[in-house]
């Protein structure tokens, strides 16, 4: 079972190596294969579910064409739902990372992640973690509220939910 896990794992890091330049990552998609990582973040397995975290990660982040293509599947919500529930702090680190780069520098679906999609709490959720293997989750959730804090509208609602005063309180 743990050949078979590592060499699962050897398989999405070749595959992400190959999908980390842009043209890769629209060709990933037009064959279709990014709709079923998407899919495959509801596997009962959490190997799976966190290497497809990885790879919808990797073909989003600054693309707005394939961040668009994510949300028309519902990433959006299967990454933020991940990001609150999973079991695995693997799965809900790698979840709130592809999380952050499907929305960020993608002006309408940050609007929906913090107007409709309750995302300012998740991550404040995310603030409060104090295990030592959520640091990363912790980190993530900093890095992304300091990221939304540059809307003043955004900016505004942290304000009212003592956010930014939690972030300082942290660094």
């Amino acid at each position: 079972k743990e050949e078979e896990e590592e060499e699962i794992e050897n398989s999405f890091e070749d595959l992400i190596d190959i999908i980390s330049q842009i043209d890769r990552a629209i060709d990933f998609h037009k064959l279709n294969f990014l709709v079923q990582f998407i899919e495959l973040l509801r596997s009962p397995k959490e190997i799976f579910r966190s290497n497809s975290c990885r790879v919808i990660a990797t073909c989003v982040q600054n693309t707005i064409q394939m961040q668009k293509v994510a949300c028309e599947h519902h990433a959006l919500e299967y990454l933020s739902h991940l990001t609150v529930f999973d079991g695995s702090t693997t799965v809900r680190s790698k979840a709130l990372l592809a999380l952050s780069c499907l929305i960020r520098n993608y002006p309408e679906i940050e609007e929906k992640f913090v107007e409709e999609g309750e995302g300012l709490l998740i991550l404040s959720r995310g603030l409060m973690e104090t295990s030592n293997s959520m640091d990363s989750y912790r980190n993530r959730c900093i890095f992304l509220l300091a990221h939304l804090s540059e809307n003043p509208k955004f900016c505004e609602k942290m304000k009212k939910l003592n956010l930014l005063k939690n972030i300082t309180n942290l660094i």
